[in-house]
């Protein structure tokens, strides 16, 4: 150890600990066609990133003069670190910040229109003030400082519940930043908080006091029952708000469905995964490698429950993506690129990837037999479109090595439940030349068992330790938790914005509610002369459900707008599954006048229990 780093220094991602310096070999300078690296520089405080690119690329510009076969297609790019966030993790701090913002909107219009019912009910006594003297600023004033402490109380137990769900965000942050797994929780936090609390409650208690105040000295005036069209507009932006957040939930839940259902290629159930990286220079031949797998495999393949074992170099949506290796037919170089792995035999069997033509590795590919390769069918189909592949050879440039094809297998997500994986190509690792790609020597054990796997990590143990005592092992999880970490994010995204959704609705379903409760005791009178004039139960009943109805249709609308404009911006989670889902749209405008339903349902009934005699007596 030569240094500590803090705490929080977190890079390339989080879960590294550790850092070594990276050596070099004469190969490594000779092969220039070898561009697995990336370089991380500090800008001098004087230059800025335009210039930067300016003098990259005319060192890339030189070096293609100097080496115009390995670098025609080769440039160079600078950006800055903060723009490595890729564009499905600001995606998604987009979309939940939107899914926040939709539902304060909704509860701040719900306090506004609670305010404006309450206003409108102190009419008379705003009046009987501003008569006998009291200023319109102090009445204003003193709405305003009522307001504002519902709101502060509201804001601290909101502020006191979200520090409790911050550990719910370590299921939203993207693994692959590098950056606390947990974010902290601090002043910029708080500041936030309080500045939100009382902007809100300035922005939306401003209006009903202003318009409470606004009657002056006119008594008469301040009894009357017109149509208030404010609250009318709150209540459609709330239910617009709604609808955009069922709709986007929907999507993200149809979108999940199609993630999962999708075939990963392989088998998931009852396979056990673990990794064991071999120390170098102890095995940087080939042979005691061999010697190594040969021990653990027999172990582990004698194992009752144990049907088949084997290794290769990197498991498939692990840690390592990459790989990619340039493809040479003849002395070309195509455009073909293909994910390489070095393999022990029996790796088909063990992840249950169909071999469609030819055969797998075999313990007779050895290092003085013929070079061979088991491709994928995209492999073929690329270089080969419609022959089968078999006896055809082809060159990595890696090595110099020249192989030939003797088994085509079905291709799998080598990338992701949702990337499409490039051609995939397997080499039989007893044929790796010493000293060679030691990066890619196998690591990852993939056991297939037929009970639960994991049962079997006492037994792992004992058969690495029989081979090796000094080399430990990691990393063991089955591959169903290794698909299911795949989606996990994606589950938990869909939660957050589903609890998003149902807190709108509900918050709209109370505005619904409040609203037409108050139309309803502020037309008592009418009502009332309308059932004395003959109108039916059925006639009021239409009355306060249309009033209900036509809010909801109009909110509707706006709404179903609100979510195709967010669902084509967040095409990138949604899998496929079209912005314009009719299924997803037509469910939450049936939720939304379920909704709507439910919130006029005591409005109906306490305008269907109007007593005729008592309202025209009070009138």
């Amino acid at each position: 150890v030569i240094g500590v780093m803090p705490k929080d220094f977190q890079y390339p991602r989080r879960e590294v600990q550790l850092w070594t310096a990276m050596q070099f070999d004469k190969d490594d300078f000779a092969d220039r066609g070898n561009c697995f690296l990336a370089v991380i520089a500090r800008l001098n405080k004087e230059v800025s990133l335009v210039q930067a690119r300016a003098e990259l690329k005319s060192v890339a510009v030189n070096l293609e003069r100097l080496y115009p076969k390995e670098n025609a297609q080769s440039g160079v790019s600078a950006l800055l670190l903060r723009d490595e966030l890729s564009s499905r993790s600001r995606m998604l701090v987009q979309v939940l910040v939107a899914a926040a913002l939709f539902v304060l909107s909704i509860a701040v219009t719900n306090l506004a229109n609670l305010f404006l019912a309450r206003t409108a009910a102190r009419r008379n006594e705003i009046a009987v003030r501003l008569a006998l003297g009291a200023s319109r600023a102090r009445l204003v004033r003193q709405l305003l400082t009522e307001s504002l402490l519902l709101a502060s109380a509201g804001g601290l137990l909101g502020t006191a519940m979200a520090i409790m769900a911050v550990p719910l965000l370590a299921r939203i942050v993207p693994s692959n930043l590098p950056i606390a797994s947990v974010p902290g929780v601090d002043w910029r936090l708080l500041v936030f908080a309080v500045s939100s609390t009382v902007l809100t409650a300035v922005a939306f208690g401003i209006l009903p006091a202003l318009r409470a105040t606004s009657g002056g000295l006119n008594l008469r005036a301040a009894t009357g029952t017109r149509k208030d069209t404010v609250r009318r507009a709150l209540v459609v932006a709330q239910v617009a708000a709604s609808i955009a957040l069922v709709v986007s939930t929907g999507l993200l839940a149809r979108a999940l469905l199609q993630v999962g259902s999708a075939n990963p290629g392989f088998a998931t159930e009852n396979r056990l995964i673990f990794r064991t990286s071999l120390p170098m220079p102890k095995y940087l031949a080939t042979a005691p490698r061999e010697r190594f797998y040969a021990t653990v495999l027999e172990e582990l393949r004698a194992l009752p429950g144990v049907t088949a074992a084997a290794a290769v170099s990197f498991r498939p949506m692990g840690d390592f993506r990459g790989g990619i290796w340039s493809i040479l037919v003849g002395d070309v170089k195509t455009d073909t690129g293909a994910v390489a792995r070095f393999v022990t035999p029996g790796y088909f069997t063990a992840m249950n990837i169909p071999i469609l033509r030819g055969r797998d590795v075999n313990d007779s590919d050895g290092p003085r037999s013929l070079r061979v390769a088991v491709v994928s069918e995209s492999f073929v189909q690329r270089l080969w479109p419609g022959e089968s592949g078999i006896g055809k050879s082809f060159g990595v440039p890696y090595g110099g090595m020249q192989l030939t094809i003797i088994g085509v297998a079905a291709d799998i997500r080598f990338r992701g439940m949702e990337q499409k994986s490039e051609p995939q190509m397997y080499f039989a690792h007893a044929q790796c030349p010493d000293a060679a790609f030691v990066w890619f020597a196998p690591k990852d054990f993939v056991v297939a068992s037929t009970g639960d796997a994991m049962t079997l990590m006492p037994a792992v143990r004992r058969a690495v330790a029989k081979a090796d005592p000094l080399q430990p092992i990691s990393d063991a999880q089955t591959i169903s938790e290794l698909i299911e970490g795949e989606t996990a994010s994606r589950r938990t995204q869909l939660w957050v914005i589903g609890a998003f959704a149902i807190a709108a609705f509900l918050l709209a379903a109370c505005g619904i509610h409040a609203l037409l409760s108050f139309a309803v005791s502020q037309r008592v009178p009418e009502i009332g002369l309308r059932r004395a004039l003959g109108a039916q139960t059925s006639d009021i009943a239409k009355l306060v459900l249309g009033e209900g109805a036509a809010l909801c249709f109009v909110g509707s609308i706006i709404g179903v707008a609100i979510a195709y404009a967010l669902g084509k911006n967040m095409e990138a989670f949604l899998a496929g599954v079209a912005p314009t889902d009719g299924t997803t749209l037509l469910s939450a405008i049936c939720l939304a006048f379920a909704m709507t339903g439910i919130g006029t349902l005591i409005p109906t009934a306490r305008a269907l229990l109007v007593d005729p005699a008592q309202a025209l007596r009070a009138e």
